[in-house]
């Protein structure tokens, strides 16, 4: 794979488990911009894979997710965890343009879902 290519590729993948903490965490771009001291603009960037983020900025923000910093590289090959990226994304946007008043029901449906495959155990 052409070396930009790849680069551009990484970026995007660091950028989607930027946002994904962000969202678990129920922070918007503008709180995440003060804790790192930049623009909400500049997290819209990096989140997107437009801009590449700085090896001290990954460390501030492992720091203030408390995540290891291997949280942000892929471990596996690029392809699939773009692909699985993209998934949870498109999974994302489905369950927000679900009705705040039926998220409890979600919630219990995605809980029942995922002990039926999880053999009864509970992880979240």
């Amino acid at each position: 794979m052409e070396t930009r290519k790849l680069e551009k590729q990484i970026d995007q993948l660091v950028g989607s488990r930027l946002r994904q903490l962000r969202c678990m965490n129920g922070l918007t771009q503008e709180a995440v911009g003060r804790e790192l001291g930049v623009a909400p603009q500049q997290i819209q960037k990096y989140e997107k894979g437009e801009n590449r983020v700085s090896a001290s900025k990954l460390f501030l923000l492992a720091e203030f997710y408390k995540v290891p910093m291997e949280a942000f590289f892929p471990r596996q090959d690029v392809e699939e965890q773009l692909k699985h990226t993209r998934q949870q994304g498109k999974i994302y946007r489905m369950l927000n343009a679900i009705p705040e008043e039926h998220h409890d029901d979600v919630e219990a449906v995605l809980r029942a879902f995922q002990k039926i495959c999880s053999g009864g155990k509970q992880y979240i």
